[in-house]
């Protein structure tokens, strides 16, 4: 047997690195690899069922604090909360729960801070709002995203911190709020939930 025979093959890589599939299925995990390392998303886009809780994220995202989404906040809090505990059963009580500034979401309702704020309690952390953006985001589109100017922290926090969003599209928003926090010194590592 020659070595080379016990080498994987595409085959064997392609569950691992979704850049090796096929064009037409690459796509999943790009908003994640956009974000960096250290970004890691609640993704269901191939499971069954994938298309109803997507619908049940936009009636949320369109109003989070409504009765009949309720279930919603629910759902997100509680499989961030496992991806987190999956990623560190044991969280240091000086880390610390935050979300990107908000964008388009900015002087309403904020989604991703009703999210991040329920993971905070649900972990036991503070929640703390250190990010403030430099520049307006006008309404959520990828390409709008993409855009954006760098952040900055308003308030370090004490130790880590872990962002939390509501959502990834181009994995800007994640990557400029981890960058700002990088800058002031604060390691992060970025939760979100995410679909394609």
């Amino acid at each position: 047997m020659n070595w080379t025979d016990t080498l994987p093959t595409l085959d064997d890589l392609r569950p691992i690195f979704p850049e090796a599939q096929p064009a037409a299925q690459a796509r999943a995990g790009f908003h994640v690899r956009r974000a960096g390392l250290g970004v890691f998303a609640v993704v269901y886009t191939r499971e069954p069922g994938a298309d109803a809780r997507y619908a049940a994220f936009r009636r949320w995202k369109a109003d989070p604090t409504g009765q009949a989404q309720a279930g919603f906040l629910d759902t997100a809090a509680a499989a961030i909360v496992a991806l987190i505990r999956a990623w560190s059963p044991v969280l240091p009580s000086d880390w610390t729960v935050t979300t990107p500034p908000a964008g388009a979401s900015q002087g309403g309702t904020y989604p991703a801070g009703i999210l991040a704020r329920e993971v905070a309690t649900r972990l036991d952390l503070d929640f703390l709002t250190c990010l403030e953006r430099s520049k307006a985001k006008r309404w959520h589109h990828p390409a709008e995203s993409l855009r954006q100017a760098p952040y900055t922290v308003t308030v370090a926090p004490p130790a880590v911190a872990l962002v939390v969003d509501d959502f990834i599209s181009s994995g800007t928003t994640m990557r400029l709020s981890r960058e700002a926090l990088a800058a002031a010194g604060v390691p992060s590592f970025g939760f979100a939930w995410a679909a394609d």
